[in-house]
């Protein structure tokens, strides 16, 4: 991917393949070089699969995906979100995280456009 981009790749950066706990893999990681400070700000990010030939026919076979002859099914990969995450505070207790489905009850806060917290 990144040589498709033209640039460099980051150490830290990780492919997380470990089916619906992908997610939070990816959060603990991300907090992780938060809070050792080996990351300022930290971007985890997902799709709901990948469209494997396998999986597709199984989904056709079992008329799962949505197709001019079905209205009532999927589109593979059809769901994604992005995070970009940053601590709170110094001391590593709480980070931040801005993204269009952060639920208001988590202890992560969107950044204010200050960059100092929310």
């Amino acid at each position: 991917m990144h040589a498709r981009l033209g640039i460099a790749a980051n150490r830290h950066s990780a492919l997380i393949a470990r089916d619906q706990a992908s997610c939070a893999d990816g959060l603990i990681a991300a907090r992780e070089l938060l809070r050792t400070g080996q990351a300022r700000y930290a971007i985890v990010a997902g799709v709901d699969s990948s469209p494997h030939p396998r999986m597709l026919k199984h989904y056709i076979d079992q008329r799962r995906l949505m197709n001019s002859g079905n209205s009532n099914g999927f589109f593979p990969s059809e769901a994604g979100c992005a995070m970009l995450l940053a601590l709170d505070d110094p001391s590593g207790r709480a980070a931040r995280r801005s993204s269009a489905s952060a639920a208001r009850s988590s202890p992560l806060r969107a950044p204010s456009r200050s960059g100092r917290g929310g």
